[in-house]
């Protein structure tokens, strides 16, 4: 996967290196990197009955709603390990803006939390710039349950400046965690990627030069605008997440 665009007047590129899965389906923990430097990239996924090929696409298809910030399936439920109460998933990504190359890492956590009901315990957005000695530092860490919506708590502060933006983030992260009655089924999606998140997260953009580390929070608002690119807009070629297969109970054969 491989997104293209511009955001403050800097050209940036998104590309997907690797997963790491943890306790979803038959998969108790399994890592996968992705090809790089060639033309089209991924061809297709092969392997042994069992060996977690369906799982890779899941994990894809998971990745498509938690960006496009659009409700995760109920019978993502299912997809926890049924031995487990959590799931994990860590995506690393490369991004490249003008010159300077950083890994991003964006890991999210299931939690059983009722029968037949889930939901996102734990979301955290990392990043590094791609050099020697450089750590890969938190500028997104969400936690059910915590007091503050999110750390680390100099980047909360700053926004919580604003009574609005607590109101905000605070209406965002309720509105990502309902269980329907009616149907009997959970309402899940991504906080960090939801649209009254973003509309924050979009205002601050235009405050990056007032008082905040533009090496922490410009590549983020980056992959914010890349994310957000990739499920509106259509691509007359050349591959997308918003292609994959919806998400299913079995599946005879995988391919990607």
């Amino acid at each position: 996967m491989e997104l293209k665009g511009d955001v403050m007047e800097m050209k940036y590129v998104v590309r997907l290196l690797g997963m790491e899965i943890n306790n979803i389906k038959n998969v108790i923990h399994g890592e996968i990197e992705m090809p790089q430097n060639k033309k089209g990239s991924i061809l297709g996924i092969y392997g042994a009955n069992g060996s977690g090929k369906t799982v890779i696409v899941d994990c894809m298809v998971l990745l498509k709603y938690l960006l496009s910030g659009r409700q995760i399936p109920s019978n993502f439920y299912y997809y926890i390990n049924e031995a487990s109460d959590t799931s994990t998933v860590k995506y690393r990504f490369e991004l490249k803006i003008e010159e300077k190359c950083y890994l991003v890492e964006y890991e999210i956590e299931l939690l059983k939390n009722g029968k037949k009901s889930f939901c996102i315990s734990k979301e955290k957005f990392s990043q590094r710039e791609m050099s020697e000695g450089k750590r890969i530092t938190p500028v997104f860490d969400y936690q059910k349950g915590r007091k503050e919506l999110f750390r680390p708590l100099k980047l909360y502060e700053r926004f919580s400046k604003d009574i609005q933006n607590v109101i905000a983030l605070g209406v965002a992260e309720q509105a990502t965690q309902n269980y329907n009655e009616e149907k009997g089924v959970p309402e899940v999606s991504s906080f960090l990627f939801s649209r009254k998140a973003q509309e924050v997260f979009e205002k601050a953009e235009g405050e990056v030069e007032d008082g905040a580390d533009p090496e922490i929070v410009v590549p983020m608002f980056c992959f914010l605008h890349a994310s957000s690119l990739a499920f509106t807009s259509i691509q007359p070629t050349g591959q997308s997440l918003a292609h994959l297969p919806q998400p299913m109970q079995r599946s005879a054969s995988t391919a990607a």
